[in-house]
């Protein structure tokens, strides 16, 4: 029976997987002017900026570091063509433009600007015990390091490795290898022993794969769709399915690590998975054996009916022990069109309630290893 490689390195993206603005970005662009009485629309603001960015990116890749541009630099530019794209007269705009920059610039590099998400300590904590290293791998800027400082993460990781210094941005290999290589004098690790998480389909996730290594596309949006996709097991996704193999919150990484050191044709913890459909594990002659324990466990407390699940399609993999919280989240985020500012309390007692079960397996984890 073949065995899959332990796992020794897990890397993360940064933005939108380990943290996030607080509030909109552009919302913090206007809040930052509106205080030096610079008026700008919303609308247009947010137009231009994803463009503006777009054409900096272009213009001057890697946040201008082949050109011998600084970062400061590069957003500075980026920063003015975004305030005068969007209306603001440079009579208005040059008088104050420096303390209105200095005031951005230093907001988006400390917890002002950003604030990480819920599940990202325990599961980095978590990562640390199993003696695990860890990393950061993403598209950014010189001052990623000093963000997830601020934001008091930085002690967690091994290394951290933004695209400015590497050269190279995802989803291209050589950024990829060059974390293996900041990693070989500590923990030496071959490709196939690292894993990736991140939220960009083609950057993190193909990316990590065409380098070799491992992946999870972490999918924190992916709370509902129109039609519910069929089940696929996770050996299927394993063996090279175009669906892509995902988490919907970092609190899923841990079980989903026992994916990368069983062995093929066994599952360890039949009750790490998904824990709202049929648990079994298959022996080796072939056959699947059904714990009734798990069984009784799920009967106890699965509270969405698979009428209301079928009715609300939730996704087959989402059909846990929390899908009667998932159910009203989804249904207010379809009624104010996914505005981030609503549903707080529905988003916190989903999330709550994904933490709680997260903690139950892993004393089920640990009870199974001590046995």
């Amino acid at each position: 029976m073949r065995m899959f490689p332990r796992i020794k390195l897990v890397t993360f993206d940064a933005y939108n997987t380990l943290f996030k603005p607080r509030g909109s970005t552009t919302a913090q662009y206007i809040h930052e002017a509106s205080q030096l009485g610079i008026h700008v629309c919303r609308d247009r603001l947010t137009k231009v900026f994803g463009r503006a960015y777009k054409d900096q990116m272009i213009h001057h890749p890697f946040y201008g570091f082949q050109e011998g541009m600084n970062p400061r630099k590069w957003w500075e530019e980026l920063v003015y063509d975004t305030f005068i794209s969007a209306g603001v007269p440079k009579k208005e705009l040059d008088p104050k433009f420096n303390l209105l920059f200095n005031s951005l610039y230093e907001r988006f590099t400390s917890d002002r600007g950003y604030s990480t998400f819920p599940d990202v300590h325990d599961t980095l904590v978590y990562l640390k015990k199993q003696g695990i290293s860890t990393g950061v791998i993403s598209n950014s800027d010189e001052r990623l390091s000093e963000v997830l400082h601020n934001l008091g993460i930085r002690p967690y990781f091994d290394f951290v490795l933004p695209s400015y210094r590497a050269g190279y941005e995802k989803p291209k290999k050589e950024i990829f290898d060059q974390a293996l290589r900041i990693m070989h004098p500590y923990n030496p690790t071959r490709p196939d022993q690292a894993l990736h998480v991140g939220d960009d389909l083609n950057a993190d996730y193909k990316g990590a794969l065409n380098a070799g290594w491992n992946a999870l596309l972490l999918e924190r949006g992916k709370l509902s769709y129109e039609d519910t996709p069929s089940m696929q097991s996770d050996q299927d996704l394993m063996d090279g399915s175009t669906k892509p193999r995902s988490i919907m919150t970092l609190h899923d990484l841990p079980p989903r690590l026992c994916l990368f050191g069983v062995r093929d044709n066994v599952t360890s913890h039949p009750n790490l998975y998904s824990s709202g459909t049929e648990r079994s594990k298959t022996i080796s002659g072939g056959t699947k054996q059904t714990n009734p324990q798990i069984l009784t466990a799920m009967a106890q407390e699965m509270k969405a009916s698979q009428q209301d699940m079928n009715k609300s399609r939730i996704p087959l993999e989402y059909r846990d022990y929390c899908a009667h919280l998932l159910i009203p989240l989804n249904k207010c985020r379809g009624e104010t069109f996914y505005l981030p500012w609503k549903c707080e309390n529905e988003r916190h007692a989903y999330e709550k309630c994904q933490y709680d079960d997260y903690k139950r397996r892993m004393r089920e984890l640990e009870k199974q290893q001590d046995e």
